[in-house]
């Protein structure tokens, strides 16, 4: 049992490490961080407004032909998050930090 709400504690740690809510955006009823903008990209969920998926992601951030706006571009056109978020420098930030991790964690 002491195992089960170590883990579970750990989990939680981890998440508000890594998926700040201060750093959150809203579209409609929707919420998305960060990390949440980062992994949409990266599982190929805004290949359709021109972000490559996967490999393909971390090739184009760590040469920088994607950037962090790209990305927030995208997540705006397909009507994931709202027109105002690339005014959010802390936001622009946070998913540049994101985009980086991805890029060392492989």
């Amino acid at each position: 049992m002491k195992r089960i709400a170590s883990s579970l504690s750990v989990l939680a740690l981890s998440v508000a490490v890594f998926a700040p809510v201060a750093n959150a955006e809203t579209s409609g009823d929707r919420e998305l961080t960060s990390f949440n903008v980062a992994n949409l990209a990266y599982q190929g969920r805004l290949t359709e407004n021109g972000i490559p998926s996967y490999a393909s992601l971390e090739a184009s951030v760590s040469s920088g032909t994607i950037t962090a706006e790209d990305v927030i571009q995208a997540a705006i056109d397909s009507g994931r998050l709202s027109e105002t978020t690339l005014q959010n420098d802390a936001f622009v930030t946070a998913v540049e930090r994101q985009l980086q991790n991805l890029v060392e964690q492989n």
